[in-house]
């Protein structure tokens, strides 16, 4: 079974943050530990396009993002500090 994993791209989240970046880690580590899995069957995905974000976000919003013009109303609503 192929196994991607994503815990390498983390960001700088204040503690108790409702999105805990730590525990992709922490899956990945107890997957691991359980045998059933060997480094061998986990992959790093490429960064996503522009176009495959588009598939689940507003174009505007992938702009807004990448060009660091997001609203801090919208990064306060998504939970940024």
């Amino acid at each position: 079974m192929d196994l991607f994993y994503t815990d390498v791209f983390v960001l700088p989240l204040p503690p108790g943050h409702r999105f805990p970046m730590e525990k992709y880690a922490r899956l990945r580590a107890e997957l691991l530990a359980g045998g059933e899995f060997s480094a061998s069957d986990f992959h790093l995905p490429h960064a996503a396009s522009d176009e495959e974000l588009a598939r689940a976000h507003d174009p505007d919003y992938i702009r807004q993002v990448c060009c660091d013009q997001l609203p801090e109303r919208t990064q306060k609503a998504i939970g940024f500090p």
